[in-house]
């Protein structure tokens, strides 16, 4: 996402009145995402809110010698929020992952399932408790299985 430009600053002007500007045009680049990014499917929309709040952000960080307490407050709300997207973006990322090593224990076992049912015509119900849980079914059960691990990084 492309930051919009601020017009009409003016270098002969004061740091507060150019700043001031710039605030509002961060902070009205921030609130557009709205209501599109309370929509759990717009992930790009969401993603591109934290980059808005990063900006607003940085901005307010330099500038808050000129804003006073309202700029520190105003840091800490947006970094707030910055890191809240930045959580559900990761989550987002981590779906389809999560989602393929879920349907690749799901096959492991329909495998093992098969291997114990042998050439019988169907499957004898204690016949799972012999089949051979798949090696990261275990590492799940147990804890040791890492999400990069899962993902095989």
């Amino acid at each position: 996402m492309k930051a919009r430009k601020v017009k009409g600053l003016v270098p002969a002007e004061s740091l507060a009145d150019n700043a001031e500007r710039i605030v509002l045009v961060r902070l009205d680049e921030l609130c557009s995402f709205m209501p599109q990014a309370t929509d759990p499917n717009e992930v790009v929309a969401l993603h591109d809110m934290r980059i808005a709040a990063k900006r607003l952000r940085y901005i307010l960080e330099i500038t808050a010698p000129v804003f006073g307490a309202y700029a520190e407050a105003s840091v800490r709300l947006t970094k707030d929020l910055q890191d809240l997207l930045g959580e559900i973006h990761d989550c987002d990322v981590q779906i389809p992952e999560v989602t393929d090593f879920l349907n690749g224990l799901i096959e492991s076992d329909a495998a093992a399932l098969v291997a114990a049912a042998g050439d019988a015509p169907d499957l004898d119900p204690s016949a799972v408790r012999q089949a051979a849980p798949s090696e990261r079914a275990d590492a799940v059960g147990d804890g040791s299985l890492t999400t990069a691990g899962a993902i095989g990084e």
